[in-house]
């Protein structure tokens, strides 16, 4: 799976002896892990309440497919919450549910660190950060972008709209596998661009427990009570992590991945035409939360193969969010660059990736912001899923990847 998020920013005007040293070691020591598995634990606590209300949001009156990497966004946009000031400081700390902006940071640190070394699948998160030549970050944020959310930074001529967004779409497409392209737009960047800044995430992993490929059919998928597709579904009967929640009226099935702290959970309403319940159920449970009640049993599963591919403008979605101060021309990120001139997001977008199959699953995202300045034995359960329902993929309690498939058949 993919995703790229990407943020565009711009300037609003023309804008004892030895004995006791050891154990004094020791104890420091844990106090600083402790303080570190604390802070991490607020981030990670932090994205998944902001995945439900970005869920809650993307799927509001949409009957299409969905899919998109909540930590993609929390993370670009904490980003620059290190740069932010006063009321739009405020307004990113409500919106992304963190605590004050060291300790963000601090605590991406380590989500990072452990995003980053995840083994037997492929998993990578990466951001970037592009400077108009002549600008400086300012050192107090440039150290936090580098020492705690792993960025690199470069200078870009964004005089060159097109050699600009070809640049920043290459390292997109390298960090993502080639999955997500054109992720910039030419367009979004002209003189008056000041940053551009990208996170982009990727995975890859297989199932601890394939399918077989000839198991694989075609069966109808209900994308109405009445109306169906036929979809490539496939087969598998094995233990696994499973349970009905009836808060939710739905059936949860999780699906691991060879590293087991990463895997994916199905989430089916028990009724054919029950996702509109569901997503409204949903918001109120913490989202980390819902694998807690599963217990291993043997489960005969039907899950249709599905691609998606997603484009979103996040400008109105983080609006709505509350977050509208960021494109406003009261944005205050004064804490980003050595320069006076006032600056503000001008775009924010993610493009994103999931392919599932037989083998496992395939997914990216990027989301970027721009800165300018203005101017045979018989099984306990049955699961089919043969009607929309909601995936998850995360490792441990980090949510990596939100959707909701609508149609199995639709790529887009």
């Amino acid at each position: 799976m993919l995703f790229n998020t990407v943020l565009v920013v711009f300037g609003r005007r023309f804008y004892n002896v030895l004995i006791v040293r050891a154990l004094s070691f020791l104890f420091l020591s844990s106090l600083f892990i402790h303080e570190s598995m604390s802070q991490s634990a607020e981030v990670t606590s932090a994205n998944s309440q902001f995945a439900n209300k970005l869920f809650q949001r993307l799927v509001k009156d949409n009957n299409e497919n969905v899919f998109f990497s909540p930590i993609s966004v929390h993370t670009i946009l904490s980003l620059i919450y290190q740069g932010a000031k006063n009321d739009t400081q405020k307004a990113l700390a409500e919106v992304l549910n963190v605590p004050e902006a060291k300790a963000t940071a601090d605590g991406y640190k380590a989500v990072m660190s452990e995003l980053n070394n995840v083994d037997n699948v492929t998993l990578h998160i990466a951001n970037k950060i592009w400077v108009k030549e002549n600008l400086k970050l300012k050192n107090s944020f440039q150290t936090l972008a580098v020492d705690n959310f792993f960025a690199e930074a470069e200078p870009a001529d964004f005089n060159k709209p097109e050699a600009s967004a070809e640049l920043i779409n290459q390292w997109v497409e390298q960090k993502t596998n080639n999955k997500i392209k054109e992720l910039i737009q030419k367009d979004m960047i002209n003189g008056n661009t000041a940053m551009v800044l990208v996170n982009a995430i990727y995975f890859k992993g297989n199932w601890a427990k394939q399918f077989k490929k000839h198991a694989t059919i075609k069966q109808p998928f209900y994308v109405s009570n009445e109306e169906t597709v036929n979809v490539d579904m496939m087969h598998i009967e094995s233990n696994f992590r499973y349970a009905e929640d009836k808060d939710l009226d739905a059936k949860i099935l999780e699906l691991p991945y060879t590293n087991q702290d990463v895997s994916m959970l199905i989430i089916l309403p028990n009724k054919k035409d029950g996702i509109n319940e569901l997503q409204q159920k949903i918001v109120t449970k913490d989202l980390t939360s819902l694998s807690n009640n599963l217990r291993s049993i043997k489960v005969n599963v039907a899950l249709p193969k599905f691609k998606i591919e997603s484009t979103i403008n996040l400008v109105q979605v983080l609006t709505d969010l509350g977050l509208g101060i960021i494109f406003s021309n009261d944005a205050n990120f004064e804490d980003l660059l050595d320069n006076s001139a006032p600056l503000k997001v001008s775009d924010a977008i993610q493009k994103a990736f999931i392919e599932v199959n037989e083998e496992g699953s395939e997914a990216a995202a990027a989301t970027g912001i721009g800165i300018m300045f203005v101017s045979a034995a018989i099984p306990d359960e049955v699961l089919i899923v043969d009607h929309p329902f909601i995936v998850i993929l995360k490792h441990n309690s980090n949510l990596l990847f939100v959707g909701k498939v609508n149609n199995p058949s639709i790529m887009h």
